[in-house]
């Protein structure tokens, strides 16, 4: 395994076990969670990656991890994705994978929750990516459409808490829930 890839590893691994941590003290609970790591068997021998979304019969993507949160009256579909590069072009790339995603219904669709969208996370190597992240997205009038559906972090502040660590596109000031949405800190920065 190369050093990247361990850090890419360890950071989706913590945040699965810090968000088993976080549930606990919630009225949520993890329903479901799959990870790029894990395989599926297909039948013959044959496996695909757990988190393998089909876009078209040709094209696929992979999230890190993909899971569904619920509370026995709702449920929601959830993607994260580890980003540990330090080229934003690669970052934009994954924002452009799941913007794809969005828009096939694809995602929400094979986790059993046909016709919902679902958030993807973007937990990000370092403060100064991160600020390039949003920087860049704000710009970004292709992006816009779905500004709600996209939370970041840096990997520091989710080790903090990882429910209230998020930030959306156009709302620097602020850290948001990922699940409930709503704002829950002012940053002083």
């Amino acid at each position: 395994m190369y050093p990247l890839d361990y850090f890419h590893r360890f950071h989706t691994i913590s945040f699965r076990i810090g968000l088993e941590i976080a549930l606990k003290r919630s009225s949520f609970s993890l329903v479901k969670y799959d990870q790029y790591f894990e395989k599926i068997p297909q039948g013959q021998g044959v496996s695909c990656i757990a988190t393998q979304v089909p876009l078209t019969e040709q094209i696929f993507f992979r999230p890190d991890s993909i899971f569904i949160l619920g509370n026995g009256r709702c449920q929601g579909v959830f993607s994260l994705e580890t980003v540990w590069t330090p080229k934003l072009s690669r970052v934009l790339h994954h924002v452009r994978q799941h913007m794809d995603g969005l828009s096939s219904g694809m995602v929400s669709a094979q986790y059993g929750l046909p016709g919902q969208d679902y958030r993807a996370l973007f937990l990000i190597r370092d403060e100064s990516m991160l600020s390039n992240v949003l920087t860049q997205l704000q710009r970004s009038t292709q992006f816009t459409p779905f500004r709600r559906h996209f939370m970041f972090a840096s990997i520091t502040d989710s080790h903090r808490d990882v429910l209230r660590c998020w930030r959306i596109v156009g709302d620097a000031k602020h850290l948001y829930h990922f699940f409930m949405g709503h704002k829950t800190f002012r940053l002083s920065r």
